[in-house]
């Protein structure tokens, strides 16, 4: 999917790709919405950088549950934070700290080099 190297960081993976059963054309896994008690279906899978794994775990669940969309509105205004979210369909979404430059809109500003995102 992606290579990120890390030095004093974390990373953190919520998904439901390993322990889920289908029934119904419905997917049923662990990670629950506490608005509807039901399996989150939003993303595939949610995976967090932060600098500490107390940071990225609490933050893979919520925005699992939260989906791709609200969480990237929430974790592009945290520079100490990035994300990539694997959605049902397949696509891929990253942070802006971490976007491929190919994605990237025209005009918008160059992705962050380590130096500058505070990650070494």
């Amino acid at each position: 999917m992606t290579r990120i190297p890390l030095a004093d960081s974390a990373v953190s993976t919520s998904g439901d790709y390993e322990r889920y059963f289908d029934e119904g054309g419905v997917r049923y896994h662990h990670i629950i919405d506490p608005r509807t008690g039901h399996s989150a279906s939003k993303v595939r899978s949610a995976t967090i950088l932060a600098p500490t794994a107390t940071q990225t775990d609490g933050m893979s669940k919520t925005a699992f549950v939260l989906g791709a969309e609200k969480a990237l509105e929430i974790i592009n205004r945290m520079p100490e934070y990035d994300a990539v979210f694997v959605l049902p369909d397949g696509r891929v979404l990253y942070s802006n700290g971490l976007r491929p430059a190919a994605s990237r809109p025209s005009g918008a500003p160059p992705a962050p080099t380590a130096a500058s995102s505070g990650r070494p």
